[in-house]
């Protein structure tokens, strides 16, 4: 099996701006990838409509939401 690996991607750029992402290592911070999925969630509403497909089968009366 044969294995093809990228040193960047680009993105769709946002905001007037290009988004690539590089993968050279050099600073890496932990908080990144929490922004990537945000701001990708935020637009394909992937967590939105995966909730959608889920079915709670329990009585709603006798279920408290948390918030």
């Amino acid at each position: 099996m044969n294995t093809l690996c990228h040193k960047q991607l680009q993105f769709e750029s946002l905001f007037f701006k290009e988004v690539i992402a590089d993968f050279a290592g050099g600073r890496i911070t932990s908080e990144a990838g929490g922004l990537l999925c945000r701001e990708v969630d935020q637009r394909y509403r992937i967590a939105e409509n995966a909730a959608r497909c889920l079915h709670d089968p329990r009585d709603s009366t006798r279920c408290s939401m948390i918030s």
